[in-house]
C-alpha cells in the first residue's frame, strides 16, 4: 500500500528523500501468479532457440504480444518466453514461463545479519551491510552517505532567520540592482528552508534516539555495486554485483567471512591475467606511437597512452554478467555469460568469443567447473545444480548439461509450429545478410 498523506507531509517537512522503494516488498503485489509444471513435460529438441524472433504475422496470431521485447524493421518480433526453474518441497525440479523478475531492492537475512541491496539497474547501487544504526528506513543511511546532513541547531536557525529578515533582504531591496533582487532573495529564502529541514531532521533523530553515523562508519557498512544476489553457503555469505550498460558488463563476487570482513573472489577479466605481470615491447610501443602521431596531426600522444591502449593485446577482456546462482552441499555456484575479446595488434580485427561458464566456490577457493567458448544462451534466469547435471533456464529453452561429458540436451516449451517459424525467420535473416554483403562488395 502507498504511504498516507500525513506520512508524505511529515517526510516532506523532515526533508526525507523518497527515492526508490524504501519498504519491504509485498509478495502479493510483486509476484505474478505463474503455473509451475514438472520439468519432464518439456520437449527435447536439437538446438537452442533463445533470443530468436518470430515473424510478425505468426506472433500476432499465436503469441501474447504484450510480452514482446523488440520489433525490428524486417517484420520480426521477439517474444519473451523466459523459463524459470525451482525446487518444490520434495526437491523436484519444476518450471514456469515468464516468472516475475527478482525484486531489485531486496532484504536478505543471513547468518551474519540482514543485508539490504538498493539496486539502480545499469547505473549501479549500494549494499548496506548488517549494522546497529537505528533509522526509519535503511535508505536514510544512503541519503546520509550521499548528502551528509549539516549539524544545525536551533541557535543557527534563529540567527539565520534574523539575519535574513533584518539584514540581507533590506540590503538587497535598497542597495542592489533591480534585476538581481528577486533572484538573490529567493535563493536566500531557499537556503533558509533547507537549513530548517536539516534542523528538523536532526531534532527528530535526537527525539527518536537515532545515532547519526560518521562518514567513516558509513564507509564501513556501504559497498558500491549493483548487487543482485546475497545468500548463505557453508560458513560464508556471498554477494554478487552484476552491472550491464549497453555492451559494458562487469561482475564481481564477494565472499564475506563476517558482517564486515570481505574479499573479492572473482572480478570480470581478473582471472584471465594480472595487469602487473605485463612486460611491454619497447619497439612495439615506439611503432604504435609513430602510427598514432602520423594519423593524428592535431594531437601528440605519449608513451603512457600507448601502454594503456596496447594493454588489451596482452590481456584478453571479458564483459560478463552473473545471471543465476545456486547452493548445493555448502558450495556456491555462479553462472556467467557474456562476450570475451582480444586484439593482438592495432592492425588486426578483434578476436571475439562467447563466455558461458559456471564457477564453484567453497569456503577457501573458487574454480571454473564448466566452460563453453562457442555458445552462450540468452536471457538466462535460473541455475539448478544436481549430482550429474546442470539445469540452466533461459529464453525458450532449458539446457541440461552432463557434468562428466559436458553434453548439452536442449529442452523447450515451444510447439513444433513455433520451431518452424523461428527457423524460417533465421533463414531469412541469413539470406538478407549475405545479400547485403554481396551488394556492399560490389560497390
Amino acid at each position: 500500500m502507498g504511504k498516507s498523506i500525513f506520512t508524505k507531509i511529515k517526510n516532506k517537512l523532515l526533508g526525507r528523500k523518497a527515492f526508490g522503494h524504501t519498504d519491504k516488498p509485498n509478495e502479493t503485489e510483486t509476484e505474478k501468479k505463474v503455473e509451475w509444471k514438472p520439468i519432464e513435460e518439456l520437449r527435447e529438441v536439437d538446438r537452442d532457440y533463445s533470443g530468436m524472433s518470430y515473424s510478425e504475422e505468426y506472433a500476432k496470431l499465436y503469441k501474447d504480444m504484450s510480452d514482446y521485447w523488440h520489433h525490428s524493421c524486417y517484420n520480426e518480433v521477439g517474444i519473451k518466453e523466459i523459463i524459470g526453474l525451482g525446487r518444490n518441497k520434495n526437491n523436484e525440479i519444476k518450471y514456469c514461463i515468464n516468472p516475475e523478475r527478482p525484486w531489485h531492492n531486496f532484504y536478505t537475512e543471513t547468518q551474519f545479519g540482514e543485508f539490504n541491496s538498493y539496486n539502480h539497474g545499469e547505473f549501479g547501487g549500494y549494499l548496506i551491510l548488517p549494522n546497529d544504526f537505528v533509522c526509519e528506513n535503511t535508505y536514510d543511511l544512503i541519503n546520509e552517505y550521499k548528502y551528509p546532513t549539516p549539524d544545525i541547531n536551533l541557535k543557527d536557525i534563529i540567527r539565520n532567520f534574523l539575519n535574513l529578515v533584518f539584514l540581507e533582504i533590506p540590503k538587497e531591496l535598497f542597495c542592489s540592482p533591480i534585476k538581481y533582487k528577486r533572484m538573490f532573495i529567493l535563493s536566500r529564502i531557499g537556503q533558509f528552508r533547507k537549513n530548517l529541514r536539516y534542523y528538523k531532521k536532526n531534532r527528530n533523530d535526537r527525539l527518536n534516539h537515532r545515532y547519526k553515523p560518521t562518514r567513516e562508519e558509513l564507509d564501513e557498512i556501504i559497498v558500491h555495486g549493483n548487487f543482485t544476489f546475497v545468500f548463505d553457503a557453508g560458513k560464508k555469505v556471498y554477494a554478487v554485483s552484476s552491472l550491464a550498460h549497453f555492451f559494458y558488463k562487469r561482475s564481481t563476487i564477494y565472499r564475506f567471512h563476517n558482517k564486515r570482513y570481505r574479499e573479492i573472489i572473482y572480478e570480470s577479466g581478473a582471472m584471465l591475467e594480472d595487469f602487473d605481470e605485463v612486460v611491454f615491447d619497447e619497439k612495439e610501443i615506439k611503432e604504435y606511437l609513430d602510427y598514432l602521431n602520423n594519423n593524428n596531426r592535431n594531437k601528440k600522444y605519449d608513451e603512457e597512452y600507448a601502454k594503456n591502449r596496447l594493454i588489451w593485446k596482452y590481456i584478453p577482456s571479458e564483459d560478463v554478467t552473473c545471471n543465476a546462482v545456486d547452493v548445493k552441499d555448502d558450495k556456491a555456484y555462479f553462472l556467467l555469460t557474456g562476450r570475451g575479446s582480444h586484439q593482438k595488434d592495432y592492425h588486426s580485427p578483434e578476436e571475439r568469443w562467447d563466455v558461458f561458464k559456471i564457477l564453484e566456490a567453497t569456503d577457501t577457493e573458487i574454480k571454473v567447473i564448466y566452460e563453453n567458448k562457442t555458445f552462450r544462451p540468452y536471457y538466462v534466469r535460473s541455475l539448478i545444480v544436481e549430482n550429474d547435471y546442470f539445469y540452466i533456464s533461459c529464453d525458450k529453452n532449458v539446457l541440461k548439461i552432463n557434468r562428466e561429458t559436458n553434453e548439452i540436451t536442449y529442452l523447450t516449451c515451444l510447439s513444433p509450429e513455433d520451431e518452424e517459424d523461428l527457423k524460417a525467420v533465421e533463414k531469412e535473416q541469413i539470406e538478407k545478410r549475405e545479400r547485403e554483403e554481396r551488394e556492399e562488395n560490389s560497390k
